[in-house]
């Protein structure tokens, strides 16, 4: 999964030293996000450790924090069991449990499920002071209440965007607006034109609701298709439920 902050914090528990970095972790959850059903109370998450050797794994929710942690996790959800060890190259099944109220029932609302991996102590060097990397993973939690209008599938088709263009023909801007009760997370989005890609920052638009990106990156792009003098090109690349990236291209005029 894509981590795009890395933050150390030192932990000093007895005579160890444990170093929390957010990077690939070696126990993993099934999919990259997780759905939680809003008719429903209870939703089971799988974790794997594709490690030769066991693992501890301690899980909290927040709200929002990039910084939270176990103490300060304000997620309205229960995990049982919220701190576990996971055999090699086995499994565990975790319980989330929704222990929140007055949410929309007509969007989503969007939460974050992180888990450390705290790997075993070195053998041999016991009573010494070690250095260990604790490996911290961030996934989104998407509640879903069951009585939003359409399907999250046609999310992406009912997205509007408007593309402003400059004095200089650039695309100064470009505004997206999400019309539906979904949110739409988009890795990548870029506007050609001519033989010019100009790529904006990912973004995730939450439902009913608009944003507006203004920085990009110009850079000059490398095709054999003939473009249009006066159209242009909006390439976006939005996550679906199962985490898959998936590419949709539309065609705009100036």
């Amino acid at each position: 999964m894509k981590i795009v902050t890395i933050r150390k914090v030192v932990l000093f528990l007895g005579i160890y030293f444990y170093t929390v970095v957010s990077v690939h972790a070696s126990v993993v959850l099934k999919n990259t996000r997780v759905i939680f059903p809003g008719d429903g109370v209870e939703h089971t998450i799988q974790f794997t450790n594709n490690d030769d050797f066991p693992n501890i794994v301690q899980l909290w929710t927040d709200k929002g924090d990039s910084q939270s942690t176990p103490e300060t996790a304000d997620g309205p959800f229960s995990l049982l069991p919220p701190i576990f060890k996971v055999d090699k190259e086995s499994g565990q099944s975790v319980r989330m449990i929704y222990t929140g109220d007055g949410l929309p029932n007509n969007k989503e609302s969007v939460f974050y499920l992180n888990f450390l991996v705290i790997p075993p102590n070195s053998e041999g060097l016991e009573g010494q002071n070690q250095l260990k990397i604790v490996l911290r993973n961030r996934v989104k939690i998407f509640y879903r209440p069951s009585s939003i209008d359409g399907n999250p599938r046609d999310s992406i088709d009912k997205m509007s965007t408007e593309v402003m263009y400059g004095t200089d023909g650039e695309p100064e801007s470009i505004k997206v607006k999400n019309n539906s009760g979904y949110y739409i997370s988009m890795s990548s989005l870029n506007v050609e034109k001519g033989t010019t890609r100009y790529s904006y920052e990912p973004v995730m638009v939450e439902p009913y609701s608009s944003t507006t990106l203004e920085n990009f990156v110009r850079t000059d792009k490398i095709t054999n298709q003939k473009e249009s003098v006066n159209g242009a090109v909006l390439n976006i690349v939005y996550v679906n439920d199962y985490g898959a990236h998936v590419p949709k291209s539309i065609a705009i005029n100036k």
